[in-house]
């Protein structure tokens, strides 16, 4: 059988399973540049040698680390998974391909507090003659720093999600086709309330909470637009997922449990959230240098 075939199948099936689209296209890229590496086109022809090969080849040749190795045999396996239960496998040849060691553990990048500041002030100039544009990229900005919601996620909220009577933003049918509420702190009330204010002055054509300057819905090329002037304002990369991985580090480091970080951000599975303890074990470390009394 030949591999984009069961490739096309096998998406199909994680679409209907919640994968979004940036995870499907993952999920072809990975195994296509398998497959195109190691010239196999039927799903039949792959063995262990040859995962064992590819991967021995992508760490030395390469170079790649382990966080790289790591998405690509995730996504690969996931597909030989599928493929060995629909029958094409007696065994799954990826089961005894080894996984890196974890040494270089993967620590997710985040903001830290100063430059949290430094992005939000930075809108001020950047926006001084815009009192819209300012007050919405304000809540935007806002929103990813105290919810941990994920980009598409941001650009579906509609109107009636936001409930700040109620201190919570419903995000609807999320990753996992999961409905999910997070708390709004106050920081975020007077953002979003500013927002409010001044998007009810303006036309709106859009029922999402979050609208374009001429009232449009927002796109994801907009909030593209918003990070790359603000890297060039502030001199570092500005991403959607690093705000998340910022909201994710204050929560551990202020003692929240895992199980209820995993349920605020959305992880289907509470091992995603486990990055973060290597976060949570260097704060315990240094509170513990800069706490302790020294007896010697």
């Amino acid at each position: 059988m030949k591999i984009d075939t069961l490739l096309d199948a096998f998406c199909r099936k994680q679409i209907l399973k919640g994968c979004t689209p940036r995870t499907i296209k993952w999920y072809k890229n990975s195994f296509r540049y398998f497959a195109n590496t190691t010239k196999i086109k039927n799903i039949e022809d792959i063995s262990q040698y040859h995962l064992e090969v590819f991967f021995f080849e992508g760490t030395t040749q390469n170079k790649w680390k382990d966080t790289t190795y790591l998405a690509y045999y995730k996504a690969i396996k996931s597909f030989l998974k599928w493929c060995t239960e629909e029958g094409y496998f007696e065994d799954n040849p990826i089961a005894k391909v080894g996984k890196p060691s974890g040494k270089n553990q993967y620590v997710p990048e985040y903001f830290s507090e100063e430059k949290v500041v430094r992005i939000l002030n930075a809108l001020t100039s950047l926006y001084e003659n815009n009192r819209f544009l300012f007050v919405r990229n304000y809540a935007i900005i806002s929103t990813f720093v105290h919810s941990g919601i994920r980009k598409n996620e941001l650009l579906k909220l509609e109107d009636s999600d936001i409930q700040i009577d109620n201190g919570i933003i419903l995000v609807r049918a999320s990753k996992w086709n999961k409905d999910r509420e997070i708390p709004i702190p106050d920081n975020l009330v007077v953002a979003l309330k500013r927002y409010t204010i001044e998007k009810n002055r303006r036309r709106s054509y859009s029922n999402k909470f979050f609208i374009s300057y001429v009232g449009r819905e927002l796109t994801e090329s907009c909030l593209r637009g918003l990070f790359e002037k603000l890297k060039n304002t502030l001199g570092f990369g500005i991403s959607s997922h690093r705000f998340r991985h910022t909201y994710a580090t204050i929560l551990v480091r202020s003692g929240v449990d895992l199980k209820t970080v995993a349920r605020l951000l959305g992880h289907s599975n509470i091992k995603t959230t486990l990055i973060y303890t290597h976060i949570a074990d260097d704060h315990l470390k240094q509170i513990i240098r800069d706490k302790l009394p020294r007896f010697v």
